[in-house]
């Protein structure tokens, strides 16, 4: 009857042991994280200073934009060296993300 017990004791180690062991290699399981770039260099020209975002509107303040507006404002952003993610329209407008992908050009970055 003692045998039995300690049998009992030691297969119920071991599945605990087992059991810990799984736990712990599903903690240790590495992140991935993906970028998707374009096939060519991004141009580093450009006026912007830092990144920024909120929601896109003309001069007036308005954020229920034509087609032609939209694009216009965009194409600004762009020339101004900000790389520019639009998310889907909302009731408050076109949210962008604007990240500032522009260099200031200097003698070492020059090309030739």
């Amino acid at each position: 009857m003692q045998q039995e017990s300690r049998i009992k004791g030691f297969i119920g180690c071991i599945v605990i042991s087992g059991v810990a062991a799984v736990f712990a290699q599903q903690a240790k399981k590495p992140s991935v994280s993906v970028s998707i770039l374009p096939s060519e260099p991004i141009p580093t020209t450009g006026t912007c200073t830092s990144s920024t975002g909120g929601y896109l509107m003309d001069e007036r303040g308005r954020t229920d934009l034509s087609p032609h507006d939209f694009a216009r404002l965009v194409q600004d952003d762009l020339r101004q060296g900000y790389a520019v993610t639009v998310y889907p329209r909302t009731k408050s407008g076109y949210f962008v993300a604007l990240q500032c992908e522009a260099m200031p050009v200097t003698a070492a970055t020059q090309s030739r």
